[in-house]
């Protein structure tokens, strides 16, 4: 880091003689006082956009063989420890900054400081003054390429990244140079004003979302738990990002990267929460929309989520944390649309498995299953539930998802029940299908069931179903067993 700041002014003396010295150190009071209001403790460093006309930094690069040149001809920014990077042509007079090096690699960072009580003097001298002299001074601005400088950290900022593919250079995709506010990097702010639309549109699916599960039109009489579960969710979520969206500013008055990922943080803490809230819900969105629509699951989901939420704000990495927002708003989205697509039927309590469920005035308790298979013999279909532990089982009721066969495909089966190894028709019972005690489900009702005192196993026989793939690969929401 750079010495503490030097803030004495000169004391001046009426009638003293007046210095060369006397002058600089007056010049270098005032450049310690901005560098005093400039700096702090955060990221208050980066490209500064100071002019409306033109970004705050002009870079062109070339490359002959392995040979790369870089030209700055415009850089307004500020360093770390305060100072104000001003380079212009103006400031110049006309002169660019240059570096050259060779390159052996494909991304090549470019960094701009300052050296340390240099000075470069610039500026036509005036024929008339009669100790001729070139009238200006600027700091000593130098460009590096490849290698950290050799500086102070506090006295320099990246500035860019080249990507190098063959004979061509360009700057890299995937980097963004620290700035001030987000408006100080052109497509900095162009992510910023389509994040900004990304959370407005966000909200218009939230909001149709919560219209949907609160739809008159659906399942008949009080809404179920999960319905409720439903509403909540998108009712807070709404309400959060309705009372936020305005502070997603842009625009002239853009704010700092770190204030718009804090943005971001907020939204997505609230999603984390509301899901964890609800688990029937979670259960719910994880085998409908997790494992079926994104290929992944709510866990997987929700740790990304903590790792972000985690993870320190990173000026010089801008570009790692938008990645990590674009992935979980992408998905935010999705889930949106899916939920907004959603119909009240498929929100009944029987939508995902419950604790204990009452069918023709018995109680069943929920009994985990460790898996589920597919067996196709001839025109039978071995539907096998493999019970996460053996239990005793007196009765059971096994409800099934309804969308996968047609009501009347559904009433033309044959079904029987077996527990354990059995399968055979003296060792089986035939099964009653219900299709109409539940909206969004089938039961599966043996007539006479075979008690038993340690099942493992329960195995439905199905006789000439069409299409008997639509039996394998069942989530736990598809397919839930109840035994008493």
């Amino acid at each position: 880091m750079m010495d503490g700041f030097k803030l004495q002014s000169m004391n001046w003396q009426d009638g003293m003689l007046l210095s060369m010295g006397h002058l600089r150190d007056q010049e270098r009071y005032f450049e310690e006082l901005v560098r005093w209001h400039s700096t702090g403790s955060g990221d208050n460093f980066g490209l500064v956009k100071k002019d409306v006309a033109q970004p705050p930094l002009k870079m062109n690069a070339s490359l002959s063989g392995n040979r790369l040149k870089v030209e700055v001809s415009h850089c307004q920014a500020l360093l770390p420890c305060g100072m104000a990077v001003e380079y212009s042509e103006v400031t110049s007079e006309g002169t660019v900054l240059k570096a050259e090096a060779d390159v052996n690699d494909t991304r090549v960072p470019v960094f701009i400081g300052v050296m340390p009580g240099e000075r470069v003097q610039v500026g036509s001298p005036d024929p008339a003054e009669e100790v001729p002299r070139i009238p200006y001074e600027i700091p000593a601005y130098r460009v590096f390429l490849g290698q950290v400088p050799n500086l102070p950290e506090s006295m320099y900022i990246q500035i860019g990244l080249f990507a190098i593919n063959g004979s061509e250079v360009s700057p890299a995709d995937d980097y963004f140079p620290p700035c001030v506010s987000i408006n100080a990097d052109d497509r900095l702010y162009a992510i910023a004003i389509d994040y900004r639309n990304r959370v407005e549109n966000l909200l218009k699916l939230s909001i149709n979302a919560y219209l949907a599960a609160s739809s008159d039109q659906g399942l008949e009489g009080a809404s179920t738990k999960l319905q409720s579960a439903f509403r909540e969710t998108t009712h807070f979520l709404v309400s959060h990002m309705s009372s936020h969206l305005d502070d997603l500013t842009v625009g002239r008055n853009a704010p700092h990267p770190g204030v718009f990922m804090t943005h971001f943080r907020k939204l997505f803490r609230v999603t984390s929460s509301l899901l964890n809230l609800q688990p029937a819900l979670k259960d719910y969105l994880n085998e409908k929309f997790f494992a079926k629509e994104a290929g992944t699951d709510v866990g997987t989901y929700l740790s990304s989520i903590d790792a972000f939420l985690l993870s320190e704000y990173d000026h010089r990495n801008i570009a790692g944390q938008i990645r990590m927002v674009d992935s979980i708003l992408g998905t935010m989205r999705a889930l949106m649309a899916f939920l907004s697509q959603t119909r009240l039927d498929q929100l009944s309590d029987q939508a995902v498995a419950t604790e204990t469920i009452t069918y023709q005035g018995k109680t069943y308790k929920n009994c985990d299953l460790g898996a589920s298979r597919l067996e196709e013999v001839g025109e039978l279909s071995y539907l096998v539930m493999e019970l996460a532990e053996p239990c005793p089982v007196n009765d059971t009721v096994t409800l099934i998802d309804k969308n996968l066969f047609s009501d009347s495909q559904w009433r033309s089966m044959q079904v029987r029940l077996g527990v354990n190894e059995a399968r055979g028709l003296g060792e089986t019972d035939p099964v009653e299908v219900d299709i109409t005690s539940y909206s969004n489900k089938v039961v599966l009702h043996p007539m006479d069931m075979l008690q038993a005192a340690s099942v493992r196993q329960v195995t439905f026989i199905f006789r000439g179903i069409p299409e008997p793939q639509k039996l394998s690969g069942l989530s736990k929401s598809d397919l839930i067993l109840y035994v008493v």
